[in-house]
């Protein structure tokens, strides 16, 4: 529901199956608490996966699961113009593939990561919309940084990017539109399968 109760909480539940894995999120958006400028998000999401990492020249499947909770603040600095920041704590988790049984592969058989990631973004969206058709633009900055929780020695992973999105009606009709997207990034990691 993007309008739950007429005041445009956004409210989310989603199940899905990727390679026979079960997936889902729960997501919820107040943007607006008590009549204020400011506002809040959660999530708990559930992703799981089978992934090929990489050893040298081998490669082997693993389970991948990621179960996240996260929690921003939120503030209107204008129409349509925002600032968020927020927390996720989340922990990956990794198992060999059933497929790999019996066999001597490289890599750990199992792996559990904790990690929180920090985050920042700034949008602001000036589009006016004509029924199907869009004429403005939007701009988004995200950071985030992410930090290994079981490794307090390992740098972070540092992120920044830049969408750029312009929407043009091409014709008095107002039967076309163009739409072009300029994106922007930045990132920081160290060599890992």
């Amino acid at each position: 529901d993007l309008n739950l109760f007429g005041r445009g909480i956004q409210a989310t539940a989603i199940y899905r199956n990727n390679d026979n894995r079960h997936n889902g999120q729960v997501y919820v958006r107040i943007p607006y608490i008590n009549g204020s400028k400011w506002g809040a998000s959660f999530h708990a999401t559930h992703w799981a996966s089978i992934e090929p990492l990489y050893f040298g020249d081998e490669t082997v499947f693993y389970e991948y699961d990621n179960t996240s909770f996260g929690t921003t603040l939120i503030r209107e600095l204008g129409y349509n113009h925002w600032i968020e920041g927020g927390v996720n704590y989340f922990v990956e988790s990794y198992s060999k593939d059933s497929r790999h049984e019996g066999q001597v592969t490289s890599g750990p058989d199992e792996a559990n990561m904790p990690k929180l990631l920090f985050k920042l973004q700034h949008s602001i969206n000036k589009i006016d919309y004509h029924y199907f058709l869009q004429d403005g633009w939007v701009l988004s900055q995200n950071v985030q940084a992410i930090y290994d929780l079981s490794d307090f020695n390992e740098p972070g992973f540092y992120i920044y990017w830049l969408d750029l999105k312009n929407f043009k009606i091409l014709d008095a009709a107002k039967k076309s539109n163009l739409a072009s997207r300029f994106r922007f990034g930045l990132a920081v990691n160290r060599d890992s399968p």
